[in-house]
Formats: structure tokens, sequence, C-alpha cells
């Protein structure tokens, strides 16, 4: 959502999740974001819940040891609970991450069963 609201031009600059927070109109016609999202679960992408121990337990150590945001080692800590192969992601926060492999969009090769990389 925020990618399409920066490519349109209605936010730019700093902290663009609060510029576009305040601009709820703009939110609304905003919809390039809904097709990719229902794009990826139309190809398996699936959701968990978030437990207890995911947030109070690993996310903060994960936090501590990596400078994550919370929301970062959240996702970080789902995933290696679901003792996930990979996890893709655009953040390069995530590339000093040792406890699974990790992938930038850039590295995945469509069309073949394995990232490269």
């Amino acid at each position: 959502m925020l990618a399409e609201a920066l490519a349109q031009g209605h936010i730019k600059g700093g902290n663009p999740a609060r510029q576009l927070a305040a601009k709820p109109e703009i939110v609304k016609r905003l919809t390039e974001y809904r097709a990719k999202i229902q794009a990826l679960v139309q190809l398996g992408l699936g959701y968990e819940a978030c437990s207890r121990s995911d947030l109070l337990e690993r996310a903060f150590q994960l936090q501590e040891r990596y400078g994550l945001l919370t929301n970062d080692a959240l996702i970080l800590s789902i995933a290696l609970r679901l003792e996930a192969g990979c996890l893709v992601s655009s953040d390069n926060r995530y590339r000093a991450v040792r406890e699974i492999k990790v992938f930038a969009p850039s590295d995945l090769h469509f069309g073949s069963s394995e990232p490269r990389g």
C-alpha cells in the first residue's frame, strides 16, 4: 500500500506510514496492492496467528540479537516456529539473521523451484 501511494505521489519523504494514515480518502482509493495480495493468496500464501510466546519470548530475543523492529522480529519469530525453509523480504535488516535463509524478492527466479543465491 505504501509503495502504491509513493508511486502515485500521494506521500513522500520520511515516515510514509504516518503520512498515509493522515489521508484516509487516499487510502480508500488505493487498489493495486489488493490485487497483489489476492494473487499471493492464489499462489498459496497462508496466514499464521501470532502466539504469546512468539512475541514475549522469541521475538524480543531476536530483537535484542539483531536490532530488528518489533514487527520484523515477530515475523522472524513466527517463521522460525513454523520451521520455514526461508524468509523473503526486501528489508535488508534480515540479512544479518543466521537462523534461517533470507532472500530478497530480486533473488527469486520465477519458473524455477529454487531461489537463486
